[in-house]
């Protein structure tokens, strides 16, 4: 069923990246960092976030680091990831698993078992979406950790749009995220996650503003 839901995750990530206020993901505009990143929130529970940037980067310089398995390329966009395991790989989809720093440690740390898979339109964009197992599919993916909780993840990917800025190519990125926490969790640690999650492009733009 995961394999099958993941064509539809690309569908829910077109349309969540398109989606204006008050749309279907619900979003709400919460304002603009100054570095030029439009911050968005959901309607759903844990975190549900989007975030939208031009980074003076090509898409696939960005998708260098979105689609890394390497723990440090990683935390320059994803600070609270302290571990990644690939479970399996075969053509552009990996299952993974990843665990995320709690900022208290009356608070288990969070992991999530997930499938990840891109694709290239024609005019050069590119969509790399990840979605959770469903219907209990990673009952026999071992848990990082005894004492990490499992979360669900229906909805995390990029979409990389090229674009001409000064003659020269650069990226229209956007980061949608909705993550279920799972357990019981307060409030104000769900809203330091999702803080970290949409800061993701806006890392992007800093990391390659002098580039």
């Amino acid at each position: 069923k995961t394999v099958a839901y993941m064509s539809d995750s690309f569908e829910r990530l077109r349309t969540a990246v398109k989606d204006e206020v008050g749309g279907p993901e619900q979003w709400h505009y919460q304002r603009t960092y100054t570095n030029g990143t439009k911050i968005y929130r959901g309607g759903a529970k844990g975190i549900h976030v989007k975030a939208s940037a031009i980074v003076t980067a090509t898409p696939q310089q960005i998708f260098e680091y979105t689609s890394t398995n390497n723990l440090e390329q990683r935390n320059a966009w994803d600070t609270m990831c302290n571990t990644i395991q690939v479970v399996e790989s075969e053509g552009t989809k990996t299952i993974l698993k990843t665990k995320f720093t709690s900022p208290t440690r009356l608070v288990a740390q969070r992991e999530f078992v997930y499938m990840r898979d891109s694709r290239t339109d024609e005019d050069g964009t590119i969509y790399m979406s990840s979605i959770a197992f469903v219907d209990g599919e990673d009952a026999d993916i071992p848990p990082i950790s005894k004492k990490t909780v499992r979360g669900g993840l229906p909805l995390c990917g990029w979409e990389l749009k090229p674009i001409m800025v000064d003659d020269r190519i650069c990226t229209q990125c956007t980061y949608c995220t909705s993550a279920e926490l799972n357990g019981r969790i307060p409030n104000w640690v769900a809203s330091i996650g999702a803080e970290d999650q949409v800061k993701s492009v806006s890392r992007f733009v800093d990391l390659f503003r002098n580039d």
